[in-house]
């Protein structure tokens, strides 16, 4: 019997390498009933793909970051980038996401414009988050640590949709926390953990990722349908390619004041604390905004960011658009992997050079005189 199954298992993942090749990662992300997905503190990580091979090291308080203390020295500006898995740099080295590329341009730049100041930016990124998630950790984890500036790394294409399907909802126009206690799948991934050979099996059996995999698109289902979100597949290929219209229809309509409310009471949470308040639009591979410009043809995540946009305008919060930066490029796919759709290296430097220049010339410069 013993045997039996043996083969039977050998075969199979014969099958699924020679069929179905797939993502061989040990995950570094656990469920926390407030905020979502988080990082497993001190742990390390491996993905591999067709487009990458990659180690993610966790430090202990659960950042893709060297070790910080929570309280900052008064000699220090320091600044947390919030964003998911392209702010998080899935695909690229620990030293090679935008927030560690932003902070190498900033320590080798004159530091008169922050009062002379060395600068630390941390990478407060979360894969599989939205900025719902990321209200929550900051509410729960990130004002720890005294952050002089907080950058908030939007991704049009996703974060729409991910925040209906986070840990706040809207109750008469009202942002209300729901906290989501452990699934069954999620109490199993904990228990996996403390096998001694699980690590060797998820980086290097198919048939063990495809496992994982199912079980968490399962799990996913059904938190996503628990949030209304019955066809998040459809929603997201509308979404990107439908019509400027659609915006008026209930799910786009819903997402985008869910959103809207979010910003708000993370740029409120963040100024009553005396801080600093930054977007920036991070695009996708998929974003349609200097096509839309061109065409006339404007999907619904293009109208939504342009109405946050101003919406965030308004309210005074200072921006950074960088659709428009890697939309006129001629092959914008070259900062992309391929067939897994994240930002690569030079994708992250080119961000990071991005928020580096209008931080310098525009934001940076009114904080040479503020306390820390």
């Amino acid at each position: 019997m013993i045997i039996s199954t043996c083969i039977f298992l050998f075969v199979l993942e014969g099958l699924i390498r020679w069929f179905s090749p797939q993502k061989l990662s040990y995950p570094i992300s656990q469920w926390d009933p407030d905020v979502g997905f988080i990082n497993m503190p001190g742990i390390k990580g491996y993905t591999k793909t067709q487009d990458f091979e990659t180690t993610m090291q966790i430090n202990s308080k659960g950042l893709r970051d060297r070790e910080f203390v929570y309280a900052k020295s008064s000699d220090t500006y320091r600044i947390g980038i919030f964003g998911d898995s392209f702010t998080f740099g899935e695909g690229v080295q620990d030293n090679e996401t935008y927030a560690k590329e932003l902070e190498k341009l900033l320590q080798e730049a004159p530091r008169s414009f922050v009062g002379g100041r060395k600068i630390e930016v941390l990478n407060m990124g979360l894969g599989k988050s939205g900025t719902s998630h990321q209200l929550a950790f900051y509410r729960k984890e990130g004002h720890k640590y005294d952050l002089d500036l907080i950058i908030i790394g939007f991704s049009p294409s996703s974060d729409f949709y991910d925040n209906w399907g986070g840990v706040f909802f809207l109750q008469d126009g009202e942002l209300v926390h729901h906290a989501t206690p452990y699934s069954h799948i999620r109490k199993i991934q904990m228990i996996l953990y403390a096998i001694p050979f699980y690590k060797w099996l998820a980086t290097h059996s198919h048939l063990a990722s495809f496992l994982r995999g199912w079980a968490s698109v399962y799990d996913d289902g059904k938190r996503n349908a628990r949030a209304g979100l019955q066809n998040k597949h459809a929603l997201e290929t509308s979404m990107m390619a439908g019509s400027e219209s659609e915006i008026d229809q209930g799910p786009f309509l819903n997402m985008y004041r869910l959103t809207e409310k979010l910003m708000d009471e993370f740029r409120e949470d963040v100024e009553t604390r005396g801080k600093l308040f930054l977007v920036v639009f991070v695009p996708n591979r998929d974003d349609k905004t200097i096509e839309a410009y061109t065409s006339g043809l404007v999907p619904p995540h293009v109208t939504m960011t342009n109405a946050l946009k101003q919406h965030l305008r308004t309210a005074g919060v200072p921006l950074i658009d960088l659709r428009q930066t890697i939309g006129v490029l001629p092959n914008k796919n070259v900062l992309y992997f391929p067939h897994e759709g994240h930002m690569n290296a030079a994708g992250h430097e080119l961000i990071a050079f991005g928020l580096y220049r209008d931080l310098i010339h525009d934001l940076l410069p009114q904080t040479s005189t503020t306390s820390s």
